[in-house]
């Protein structure tokens, strides 16, 4: 979702910036108050899948970064239960 958002912004901008150029083509300088509105919504669609994708992604990469942290303690644990279980003597009983 987090890569998906922005997609999803820039199609709802590409999607208002062409209504915005029809209204201009057929309505002419006449009505630049719909153009503005119109690119106005456009940027809006961005802004929110910026405000999904932000969070997300942040998210991510911080789950991601405490899992290797604690993958690698795992390993050096594994590491060093190794070591010590290499110089165990066997006692025959």
């Amino acid at each position: 979702t987090a890569s998906l958002a922005p997609m999803l912004g820039l199609l709802g901008t590409v999607q208002g910036m062409i209504m915005a150029f029809a209204g201009l083509a057929t309505g002419g300088a006449a009505q630049t108050g719909l153009l503005a509105l119109s690119i106005s919504q456009a940027l809006w669609t961005t802004a929110a899948g910026l405000c999904v994708a932000i969070p997300a992604i942040t998210s991510f990469t911080v789950f991601r970064n405490l899992a290797n942290r604690l993958t690698l303690r795992m390993q050096a644990i594994t590491m060093d239960l190794i070591k010590d279980l290499r110089n165990v003597e066997v006692v025959a009983e």
